[in-house]
This record gives C-alpha cells, sequence and structure tokens, in this order.
C-alpha cells in the first residue's frame, strides 16, 4: 500500500542515545498518527457534508484519539530525552464514495496494527519494556478502531441510503419517516458492558442483570457482562452459598473478573474498559460496599472521553446502615452520568447526592419461573387448600425485612 511507512526493524541509530531506537520506532509512529488523523479529519468533514452524521461524529472522535496518541508518543519520546518529528508519513487521500473511505480507514488500521506489533517487539529485544507496553496498550485501541469501521461497513452495505437518515434522526428531522425499521435497527447499535452480578451468582439481582442483557442483545447491540470472582467476602456474607452449579447460559457473554476487595483489580479492569470503549457501561447498584469498586472502574473508564456509564440503582441509602455509607454512596454516584431507579423514596434519596439524570422504571418482572397457572392448579400441585389464603416470600430473610 502507497502509505506504508519504512518497516520499523529499519530505523537506524544516529547517536549514542542508549534508547535510540526505539525513540524512532516512536517517531515514526508520530507521522503515522498524524497522517492518519488528518486522514480522518477530512473523513469527517466529508461524512458531515454527506449528512452522514454518525459517521462524521465516529471518524471525529478516532482523529481525536489518534491525537491523543501522538501526544503519548512525544511524552515518551522527550521522557527518553530524544527530540520530535511532526511530519505525517503520508499525504491524505481524496475520496467521496462512503464505502472506500471506510475501506481506506480499515486499512490504515490494520497497517497501523501490524506496525506497532514489530515496533513492540523491537523494543522488547532493545530492553525497553514501557515503550513495548505502550505499542501494546495502542494496538489495543487500533483494533477497536478497526472494529467499529469494520461495522460501520457492514450497516452500509445492509441498510444502504436509509444509513444516511440515522444521523438525521438524532437532531429530530422530520425524514424519519423514511425507512422506519431500518432506522431503528442502524441508530441503536451500540456496544454494551454490564457489570453486576450474574452467573454463577444466585438471586434476583443476577437474574435481572441477564435479562437486561437478552433485551438489549435482542434489540441489535453488542453485548457482554463482567461479574465477580469475588463477590462478597465469606465474613460479609449472610446466606451460605453465594453461587449455583448450573452450567452458565449458552446465550450470554459472561466473564468472571472483578474481585470487589482488590484495588488493583479494580484499576485494571478500569483501564480495559477505558480502551475497549463501550458506547455505555450499565451498573447494579446496591449497597455502598460496592461503592470503592464499581466508583474507580467508572472513573478510570469514562476518562476516554467516550463511554457513559450508567446505574440501575436498587438502594442509595442501606437498610442496615454503617459509618462508611455516606463517603462511600459520594464516591460511587458522583462517578455516574444517569441513574434508572424503581422507586420514588430512592429518588429522594439519589437527588441527596447528585443532580445527574434520572429516569423512573418500575421493576421489571422476572421472566425464569415458567409460565403463570391457575390459583387453583397451583394449589393442587402444592397439595394445598384452594379455600385457605397464603403468604409466598423468596429470598434471603434479612432483619429489616
Amino acid at each position: 500500500m502507497e502509505t506504508t511507512v519504512q518497516n520499523p526493524a529499519k530505523s537506524t541509530t544516529t547517536n549514542k542515545n542508549q534508547y535510540q531506537v526505539s525513540i524512532d520506532l516512536l517517531n515514526d509512529a508520530i507521522g503515522r498518527e498524524i497522517a492518519t488523523t488528518l486522514q480522518y479529519m477530512y473523513f469527517h468533514a466529508r461524512f458531515e457534508d454527506a449528512r452522514y452524521r454518525h459517521l462524521s461524529r465516529i471518524m471525529r472522535e478516532v482523529s481525536i484519539a489518534e491525537m491523543r496518541h501522538t501526544e503519548e508518543f512525544s511524552d515518551r519520546i522527550f521522557f527518553l530525552e530524544g527530540d520530535v518529528n511532526m511530519n505525517a508519513a503520508f499525504q491524505s487521500r481524496q475520496m467521496s464514495d462512503t464505502a472506500e473511505m471506510l475501506q481506506f480507514a480499515m486499512q490504515l488500521e490494520q497497517s497501523t496494527i501490524n506496525f506497532y506489533n514489530e515496533a513492540s517487539r523491537i523494543a522488547a529485544e532493545h530492553k525497553d519494556a514501557v515503550t513495548h507496553k505502550m505499542f501494546q496498550d495502542i494496538i489495543a485501541e487500533e483494533e477497536n478502531h478497526l472494529d467499529t469501521f469494520r461495522t460501520e461497513l457492514q450497516n452500509l452495505h445492509d441498510y444502504g441510503e436509509n444509513y444516511r437518515l440515522q444521523g438525521d434522526s438524532r437532531e429530530g428531522n422530520a425524514r424519519i419517516d423514511l425507512a422506519l425499521p431500518s432506522l431503528i435497527r442502524i441508530f441503536v447499535f451500540m456496544k454494551i458492558t454490564i457489570l453486576g452480578p450474574a452467573h454463577p451468582y444466585r438471586g434476583g439481582l443476577a437474574s435481572i442483570m441477564e435479562f437486561m442483557a437478552r433485551t438489549f442483545a435482542r434489540r441489535g447491540h453488542t453485548v457482554d457482562i463482567r461479574t465477580f470472582t469475588l463477590q462478597y467476602p465469606a465474613l460479609l456474607f449472610p446466606g451460605t452459598k453465594q453461587t449455583v452449579e448450573t452450567p452458565p447460559p449458552s446465550d450470554l457473554a459472561i466473564r468472571r473478573c472483578i474481585n470487589t476487595m482488590w484495588p488493583l483489580n479494580w484499576w485494571r479492569i478500569g483501564h480495559q474498559l477505558r480502551r475497549e470503549r463501550p458506547d455505555f457501561i450499565l451498573m447494579k447498584y446496591w449497597t455502598p460496599f460496592m461503592a470503592p469498586c464499581f466508583g474507580t472502574i467508572a472513573r478510570i473508564t469514562r476518562r476516554n472521553g467516550h463511554t457513559k456509564v450508567l446505574c440501575q440503582i436498587d438502594n442509595v441509602e442501606p437498610h442496615e446502615h454503617n459509618f462508611t455509607d455516606r463517603p462511600f454512596n459520594r464516591y460511587y454516584l458522583h462517578s455516574v452520568d444517569g441513574f434508572i431507579y424503581m422507586s420514588e423514596q430512592v429518588h429522594q434519596e439519589l437527588a441527596a447526592y447528585t443532580s445527574a439524570p434520572a429516569l423512573f422504571s418500575p421493576h421489571p418482572l422476572f421472566e425464569n419461573f415458567g409460565e403463570r397457572i391457575d390459583r387453583t392448579e397451583a394449589c393442587n400441585r402444592l397439595d394445598l387448600n384452594p379455600e385457605e389464603h397464603y403468604a409466598l416470600f423468596f429470598g434471603l430473610v434479612r432483619d429489616y425485612k
């Protein structure tokens, strides 16, 4: 490809700086990032002019991410006592076809990924672990960019000219009446991460989060669930067993990776999600015990400037109080962009901590207990007298209940 810059293996040393190989690699990367930024800003303007506002927004966000890479590489060069070469590696191409622009963006990302893999290997050979890791971390971001462009190109192939309506619909234009089913399927495609209880953890919270994941997936979103390796230490768990022995649901992508007791784990998960750039993270919050873990993950993730953090909140003030409740609540609730609450009491308690947007939605009905049957038949199955009145309770009986 004519835009390919020199193989990083051919970088040469021109002075006695022991990190000159790394400096040359980083300068080559800067040239690539500058050129790619300019190309994507051109695509941004082209898409905006063609009223592909959704694609225009994506190109703008990715170009800003590439500019940030330039800054990070420059900082590293100066730390290594080198100097920065701010020359673009190739000239921007002019084109007008939407599919061609997306295909070229994919080529640029794949070329960059290949280049950074090689640069990372060379940096490691020259015992520069930090530069090696820097390239590896940015490769993960470039792979996300590649995946985004690939998805948008597929959407364009699937929906054709209706695709340009996506941006118009977000701005309230009247053209939404054209091809409405296709439009809805397009503009709601999002990358969603759900963070909270899920299989193998038992109980209603896990069931609700799995139900939410299935609902999002049915609507065309890409959804994954991050759940706990450790939810509560045994000392704090009021029951006898936190998990179930049943196989995980085959229709859900559930990853056990969160340890609520280990701060280094929170930092690692936060930076992982920051790189992955989901459109939003949906968290389940029911106790201030989760605040340090969830708040840290949320704060780190939001630094990417793209991901929003939403919270489906059961309780603000816990039923069983502790002196840490209020500071823990403040730490977590101030890290959230928006809330879904299920009672007015919770809404009022929430307003004492944050002015973030909040939406009321009643507690959803569970779908994992089978079809509803007639009361008389149920009593017969349970060998109960239908003439009597019964009260049923499911769950742990806590003191406040």
